[in-house]
C-alpha cells in the first residue's frame, strides 16, 4: 500500500521537483496546492499520509496551514520545506511540532568541480536529523550528533534541492 503525499508549494518547480523524489518509490501524489488556504483544504478532502509544505505561500503561511491541518488531525505529518536565510522561520516551525525545512544549494556551495560539494548534503542531513530528535525531547534537553554517515549515490545539482526525511529509529537516555 502506497503512501499517499499533498505536496503544497506556491513553485510550480518545486511541486515537479517534489514529485521527482517520490516517483519510483512507495509513494503516490494524490494532490498539489499553491497557497496555504488550499493546502488545508485539500488535506481534508484528500486525507494524505503525509504533507509537504513550503513555509513561504500566499494566502496562508505553511506554518499557519500545518498549525490548521494538525487542528483537523493531530497526529498529521508533515514535511515543511524552506530556502536559505529563513531561520527564523524553521525555528517558528520546529516549535509549532512539525519537522519542516529544506534547502537549496547555490554557487558558494560548489566544489571545484562545478557540483554541489558533499558537505552541502551532509548539513542538510545533520540539520533534519537534529530536528527530528528533538520533536522527541523534553523542553530544554539537548543533542548532539556523535556520528554521520554519508554515501553519496548521486550528485546533488545546484537546480536540484535535496528533499531529506529524518525519523528517530532509537533516542538513547543518559
Amino acid at each position: 500500500m502506497s503512501i499517499k503525499v499533498l505536496i503544497a508549494d506556491d513553485a510550480v518547480f518545486m511541486r515537479n521537483m517534489i514529485k521527482e523524489v517520490y516517483d519510483g518509490l512507495d509513494f503516490e501524489v494524490v494532490g498539489e496546492s499553491a497557497n496555504g488556504m488550499e493546502a488545508v483544504e485539500k488535506y481534508k478532502e484528500l486525507k494524505p499520509d503525509i504533507t509537504t509544505m513550503d513555509i513561504v505561500m500566499p494566502h496562508k503561511s505553511g506554518i499557519e496551514s500545518v498549525r490548521d491541518i494538525i487542528k483537523i488531525n493531530k497526529d498529521a505529518k508533515s514535511i515543511m520545506c524552506s530556502a536559505l536565510g529563513q531561520e527564523s522561520l524553521v525555528m517558528e516551525a520546529i516549535e509549532a511540532g512539525t519537522v519542516r525545512f529544506g534547502a537549496r544549494a547555490d554557487k558558494r556551495h560548489l566544489n571545484p568541480l562545478g557540483g554541489v560539494h558533499g558537505g552541502f548534503a551532509a548539513t542538510v542531513l545533520d540539520s533534519v536529523t537534529g530536528c527530528a530528535v528533538h520533536t522527541l525531547l523534553e523542553a530544554g534537553v539537548g543533542y548532539g550528533t556523535v556520528d554521520l554517515n554519508v554515501t553519496m549515490l548521486k550528485a546533488v545539482r545546484v537546480d536540484t534541492p535535496p528533499v531529506a526525511i529524518g525519523r528517530v529509529r532509537h533516542v538513547a537516555r543518559p
